[in-house]
């Protein structure tokens, strides 16, 4: 059952901010962090956590010019983001250390073949076509 959330009080943002709400254990796992958390939001069950932060409003409608932009995110959070817009998934193969590589830039929405060359250049990883998926993984 999902746990409802709800504000105990009225939150105010300001043009350019954005609230984000993201309930239950999973919340508290991520160890989400903001610039600022507003109190007096409650959950029943787990609580949620609230944050509230300004991203660049180019980043945010990337998605209307059909680009995906990344500043500085896991190459798992990236390959995530990539594949809601693929036909064929990216697919990271390997050892844990693959989750502490950092991306940026900006990227086609759907072009799994070229963000896949791309990641692979910028890290010194492999990149292999396999069963209509891409597959990144270290070199042997």
């Amino acid at each position: 059952e999902d746990a409802a959330v709800a504000p105990l009080k009225e939150l105010t943002l300001v043009p350019g901010e954005r609230v984000r709400l993201v309930k239950g254990s999973a919340a508290a796992a991520k160890g989400k962090a903001s610039e600022r958390s507003p109190a007096g939001f409650s959950s029943v069950g787990a609580p949620a956590v609230v944050t509230l932060d300004r991203p660049r409003i180019d980043q945010v409608t990337a998605w209307k010019r059909s680009e995906v932009v990344f500043d500085d995110v896991s190459l798992p959070e990236a390959v995530t983001e990539m594949n809601r817009y693929n036909r064929e998934p990216i697919v990271l193969v390997g050892d844990a250390a693959l989750s502490r590589l950092r991306v940026s830039g900006s990227y086609r929405a759907g072009d799994s073949d070229g963000f896949a060359h791309a990641a692979a250049a910028l890290h010194g990883l492999l990149m292999r076509r396999v069963d209509g998926r891409f597959e990144l993984l270290r070199p042997q």
